[in-house]
């Protein structure tokens, strides 16, 4: 699952240019378009996030690491 970081590259790619198309030209089918891709870019990030808590692979954490993997899953990606 550590590949779909370039996706969620390329999903915010997308979004950087739908997001000023929808403020110059509103309209229903931009906002759907946008709406889309940042559940798709969120969706991706809780993934690879998950994946990286519970993978013990080269990007995983340890089983000790339980506090930091909330950290990351809750706080980090959200800016909360």
């Amino acid at each position: 699952m550590t590949i779909l970081s370039g996706l969620a590259s390329i999903v915010c790619h997308i979004l950087i240019i739908l997001i000023p198309l929808f403020i110059i030209f509103p309209n229903r089918w931009i906002f759907i378009l946008v709406c889309l891709a940042a559940i798709v870019l969120v969706s991706i990030f809780i993934i690879y996030d998950t994946q990286m808590i519970a993978g013990g692979k080269k990007y995983g954490l340890s089983y000790d690491d339980y506090i930091i993997g909330s950290l990351l899953l809750f706080t980090v990606r959200y800016g909360y």
